[in-house]
């Protein structure tokens, strides 16, 4: 079976990924691997960053998902 990309209409981000990995210090990633409060409710060197909804990025991603699985028009609502 061929690999689909059912993210492709979720936005990209426009912030320098790469960038910021490279500021990123070995304190800052040990606190990261403990997955604890500051990994998910820290600042982005640190984790995850805080989580925040966004439901106008995930619109076409949930009818995209949808479509492909033929799921009712009230899946996902």
């Amino acid at each position: 079976m061929a690999e689909i990309n059912l993210l492709d209409h979720y936005p990209r981000s426009k912030r320098a990924i790469e960038e910021r990995g490279s500021q990123i210090t070995e304190n800052q990633r040990k606190i990261a691997r403990k997955f604890g409060k500051e990994f998910f409710d820290g600042n982005r060197l640190s984790g995850y960053g805080g989580y925040r909804y966004h439901p106008r990025f995930w619109q076409d991603t949930v009818k995209r998902f949808k479509e492909y699985y033929h799921l009712g028009k009230n899946a996902g609502s």
